[in-house]
């Protein structure tokens, strides 16, 4: 994919939010699982599929949706990939048994793991100069200090 020029800042915007949604997506369930556990009449230990469900899926896809990514294109790919993640949130929100909401956090990790292939790979087309820095800032912003590793690594490189 060519692409001439530097993005304007709703681009970095976007792709910085992004990888937050993915964060937070993943985590979303750990806190109140114990709620969770109680509201749906199971054990903790049960509902701790919740949060596998969604991490093996992840895992398991991420390498489908880079490929994905390579073919279709990683903006539809990541477009894609987040409208499948928002019907599977708000379908998890309603669901009435564990099993539902098991299967629906595989669907959400299925569709979160196109965010660091696609993200990785727009930020090297955006940045192909630049590309080790930003890569590595994108890395912290995955850990601790996120969002002012990206901006800080962002605003050098315009």
């Amino acid at each position: 994919m060519a692409y001439d020029g530097t993005p304007g800042p709703s681009a970095r915007i976007t792709l910085l939010s992004v990888t937050v949604l993915g964060t937070m997506c993943n985590n979303v369930v750990n806190v109140p699982l114990r709620s969770i556990a109680t509201d749906l009449d199971t054990s903790l230990a049960a509902a701790v599929l919740c949060v596998s469900a969604f991490v093996l899926a992840l895992a398991i896809a991420m390498p489908l949706a880079g490929w994905l990514g390579d073919r279709i294109g990683q903006k539809r790919t990541l477009v894609a990939a987040l409208v499948l993640m928002l019907f599977a949130q708000a379908l998890a929100a309603l669901a009435p048994t564990l099993t539902w909401l098991v299967v629906l956090r595989g669907v959400q990790g299925l569709a979160c793991s196109a965010i660091p292939p696609m993200v990785m790979g727009l930020l090297g087309t955006f940045y192909p100069d630049r590309r080790l820095a930003v890569m590595g800032a994108w890395a912290a912003a995955n850990g601790r200090r996120f969002v002012r590793a990206i901006r800080a690594s962002m605003s050098r490189s315009t």
